[in-house]
């Protein structure tokens, strides 16, 4: 017996009107579902979205050392991929410790700077 559907999408930007949460939600399927005595339904997929922040107010310090100076340097909050933190990284550490030192070469530099010269 081939049955009228295989695979039932469920995604929270189709949540019913009635939900506030993206966690706990209902649907309305557009059509009624009549299946055969004896089915069985399985969940096959999963797909989660990365819903944390990289960054937050509880983990956007790095303590860094440099000839003996000490600086705290504050990360923005945020989502980042590996990319975006290292030059968040890199720019934030450049801008304090080039103040501190009263020069304006850069002192820090990401693997992809390294690999450019």
């Amino acid at each position: 017996m081939t049955l009228p559907i295989n695979k039932i999408y469920i995604d929270s930007r189709h949540k019913a009107v009635k939900n506030s949460s993206n966690s706990n939600f209902e649907i309305q399927l557009k059509e009624s579902l009549n299946l055969p005595d004896n089915c069985i339904c399985v969940v096959s997929d999963v797909v989660m979205k990365n819903t944390i922040t990289t960054i937050e107010e509880f983990n956007n310090r790095m303590y860094v050392r440099c000839n003996e100076v000490d600086k705290v340097v504050f990360l923005d909050s945020r989502n980042y991929d590996v990319q975006q933190l290292t030059i968040q990284i890199v720019m934030k550490m450049n801008i304090l410790f080039q103040q501190a030192f009263n020069i304006a070469e850069t002192i820090f530099l990401g693997v992809e700077d390294i690999y450019k010269n």
